[in-house]
């Protein structure tokens, strides 16, 4: 799926005070794309974005509006998990999940400001984020 994204950086900081400052004030791609944080855990937080498909706007406006009703019914969703784990003095970003290809352009710009991606994401590093995976 062109909208999937699998991307691994390192930022400076141990993971703690990375995840925080990802808590506190989202990167910039993800905070202009209008996604808020949706779950967090002791190792990742997970951003969410809802909107409407054309097909979906284009039911509401022959509708008039009546489709509104069942609005969270044909909802869709972005989902970006991000996770870190301690890389020496610093800590390793894994983003993963489904974006808008114009936000995944911006994510992996931000990644190329801090060194570029460090290469694909190990086994389990990836299969910890995904429901229903085998444990690592």
């Amino acid at each position: 799926m062109a909208d999937e994204m699998t991307v691994q950086f390192d930022v400076p900081g141990p993971p703690s005070h990375v995840m925080e400052q990802w808590r506190t004030l989202p990167p910039h791609p993800l905070a202009q794309e209008g996604y808020a944080l949706a779950d967090d855990s002791y190792n990742s937080l997970t951003y969410e974005k809802r909107y409407l498909d054309w097909p979906q706007k284009i039911l509401v406006v022959t509708t008039l509006g009546f489709a509104l009703l069942f609005k969270g019914f044909f909802e869709s969703v972005f989902r970006l998990t991000a996770r870190f784990d301690e890389e020496g003095a610093n800590t390793k970003v894994l983003l993963l999940g489904v974006v808008h290809p114009r936000t995944q352009a911006a994510l992996r710009e931000m990644a190329a400001e801090h060194g570029g991606v460090t290469g694909p994401p190990t086994p389990s590093m990836s299969s910890t984020l995904l429901p229903g995976s085998p444990s690592s």
